[in-house]
């Protein structure tokens, strides 16, 4: 089956979209599945053959001033031009939306093509451009039960999935992950992952939070997402006594998750992803500008018993200091969660070649 896949330009959206192409691949013969991204510069790279990959023109999602929507507008009228060529060139059997504005045009002309069309939605809450495309898709594949509650009238073609982790996400054992940083394996090991966006309020809060903290000599960290603070991140820690690595970016994530105890971290679609395979407890601090997504992930898991949520607004030293104290004394229990996330990518492809 040749399908089309086409993602945002997040990595939320991006990397489970690989996830699908690399599990088609196993399945296929390599060349019968085509990614179609935004075009734009990438901080990560996409680890992704340039015949796999197809460019459409980047919309930019904003009404701020008249100049701006115009703008958006003919980006807009470009990708469904483009998106039109690239399918009648393609011959897609299939065609898969993981989100976003870049979605509406592909999956919209595969619908009019007649077309056997999915969307994924990665969030507990679906995005606008996933409720507009669930009225005419043949399969709308979502990460999580609750999700199928916000598109009650298609609720009928809702098939749970999970979310796809890309083939490299995968446990490590614990004496290989502490040898890859050079931590110790007896001491408690917290993972700070700050994300792209608004890093900076959780990168400052963890130094404070560890100051005083009853215990830090037991700790050490692993720190990613540092943005523009890495230098006052090496000084914080390094006045701290605490042992540490500090990762801009750090392509080898199963390695930190595996060697971790604790994750502080934002709530986005894939960092819960991974906290689920992982079974890692966390202290989610969900980040409050993302349509209220963030903070409904971050819901779930402390519904579950499987995290502890603080509020952006409500972040300080103290509070985040509480939380890390009590986490190290009396750990979640993690033993009763059975991740519906070690088969997604099987699951998202079995539905897919099943249509």
């Amino acid at each position: 089956m040749k399908v089309l896949i086409v993602s945002g330009s997040s990595g939320g959206h991006i990397f489970p979209a690989i996830a699908l192409l690399e599990e088609l691949n196993k399945r296929n013969n390599r060349g019968s599945c085509l990614l179609v991204i935004p075009r734009k510069k990438y901080s990560f790279g996409l680890g992704l053959q340039p015949s796999e990959v197809r460019y459409i023109t980047f919309v930019r999602s904003t009404t701020k001033s008249v100049s701006l929507l115009a703008g958006s507008l003919w980006s807009l009228l470009k990708s469904f031009l483009e998106s039109f060529f690239i399918i009648i060139e393609f011959k897609p059997q299939a065609v898969v939306g993981f989100g976003t504005i870049t979605s509406v045009p592909v999956v919209f002309w595969a619908w009019l093509l007649r077309i056997k069309t999915i969307i994924h939605e990665q969030n507990v809450i679906p995005g606008r451009a996933n409720m507009i495309l669930a009225r005419i898709v043949d399969v709308i594949a979502v990460s999580f039960p609750e999700t199928a509650a916000y598109i009650n009238d298609c609720r009928q073609r809702v098939e749970l999935v999970g979310n796809p982790l890309r083939k490299n996400m995968r446990l490590i054992a614990k004496d290989k992950a502490f040898a890859f940083f050079g931590l110790n394996q007896g001491k408690f090991t917290i993972l700070v992952v700050g994300g792209s966006q608004g890093s900076k309020r959780i990168n400052l809060a963890i130094l404070e939070a560890l100051t005083g903290l009853d215990g830090a000599s037991r700790i050490q960290v692993l720190h990613l997402g540092t943005g523009d603070d890495y230098a006052v991140l090496e000084k914080g820690y390094r006045s701290l006594g605490v042992d540490f690595r500090l990762f801009p970016f750090l392509k080898e994530m199963e390695y930190a998750y595996s060697a971790s105890d604790l994750v502080i971290c934002r709530a986005g679609a894939t960092t819960i992803a991974e906290l689920l395979y992982f079974h890692k407890p966390a202290i989610i601090i969900p980040y409050p500008y993302a349509y209220n997504h963030q903070m409904a992930n971050a819901a779930i898991m402390e519904s579950r018993g499987l995290a502890r949520i603080i509020e952006d607004p409500k972040l300080d030293e103290g509070l985040l200091q509480i939380c890390i104290q009590d986490m190290m004394n009396r750990p979640l229990d993690m033993s009763q969660l059975i991740a519906p996330q070690f088969d997604a990518r099987q699951r998202l492809a079995d539905t897919l070649l099943s249509l």
